[in-house]
């Protein structure tokens, strides 16, 4: 496969990314990928190639990777993102595609996928669905976004590449070395004498005001197109196994499989049987 940096210019700003490239691929509808949380576009090396796929455009998120940060001071919500990977594939001119995301990714894609018919197919991985919290804690986690958005957070700085993988690694015990060091190229600049993380700080924000649970069950039951969610083992523990249960419920149609691996296994190392699951289900069509 071919792989080349991607720029694209929308009323956001600058999206980049990199696309994908390999004529002879069975799957010929384009893929659009979409990376987790702090993460970037360099976070499907490992897996795309093993794909079948004929073309692959993987964005950087909304303040991410080598993309735009948001022009005014706030916080940025999973809408924003939606409509900045929105405003990409109208930058692409795409007329149909299948939409695979990770982690926040998935997130973005289980909103954006309610108002896009442009959207044939969904794969999810170890994620269903969006961050929730009940309406009691809104008062609360209102003044502690408030406080925390007028701080001044000191950037950290990494005397070299090697040093921050080894710092990204230990974030994710199940993140091996060399997945963090895939990441850490192209999320970081130097500066000075050290290297320095390029995404945004205000990233890091606490959320103001998520959705209630019920809320996400409601936009769950509205995807009507066919999805793969594909869960790790030892994934992100975000949802106990019964509230997954239930949200799990809500999407009937969709396939549902768990691999062994952490909330990265699509890095580190590829899932056994992670890419066979999605080269089946995107040649389902």
């Amino acid at each position: 496969m071919n792989k080349a940096e991607l720029i694209l210019e929308t009323p956001f700003g600058k999206v980049a990314g990199l696309e994908w490239t390999y004529p002879a691929a069975e799957i010929r509808i384009p893929c659009v990928f979409l990376h987790g949380w702090l993460d970037n576009a360099a976070s499907f090396d490992h897996l795309i190639p093993r794909l079948n796929c004929s073309k692959v455009y993987v964005l950087d998120h909304y303040g991410h990777g080598g993309s735009a940060h948001r022009r005014d001071p706030g916080f940025y919500s999973i809408m924003d993102h939606v409509l900045f990977c929105h405003a990409a594939i109208d930058a692409l001119k795409l007329d149909r595609f299948h939409l695979l995301g990770h982690s926040l990714g998935a997130v973005v894609a289980s909103l954006w996928a309610l108002s896009d018919p442009r959207i044939d197919r969904l794969v999810w991985l170890d994620a269903a669905g969006s961050l929730s919290s009940p309406s009691t804690h809104r008062p609360e986690s209102i003044r502690t976004a408030v406080h925390r958005f007028f701080e001044n957070p000191r950037k950290s700085s990494y005397e070299s590449l090697e040093v921050a993988a080894k710092v990204r690694a230990g974030v994710d015990e199940l993140l091996s070395y060399d997945a963090a060091y895939t990441l850490v190229q192209r999320n970081m600049v130097p500066d000075g004498a050290g290297y320095y993380w390029r995404y945004d700080p205000a990233l890091k924000l606490p959320t103001p005001i998520r959705m209630t649970e019920d809320d996400v069950r409601v936009c769950l039951s509205a995807i009507h197109q066919p999805l793969l969610i594909v869960l790790a083992e030892q994934g992100w523990p975000v949802l106990n196994r019964d509230e997954l249960e239930q949200r799990l419920q809500c999407v009937p149609h969709a396939q549902v499989s768990w691999l062994p691996g952490g909330h990265h296994f699509h890095m580190n190392p590829i899932a056994m049987g992670l890419p066979e699951l999605i080269n089946q289900f995107l040649s389902e069509v």
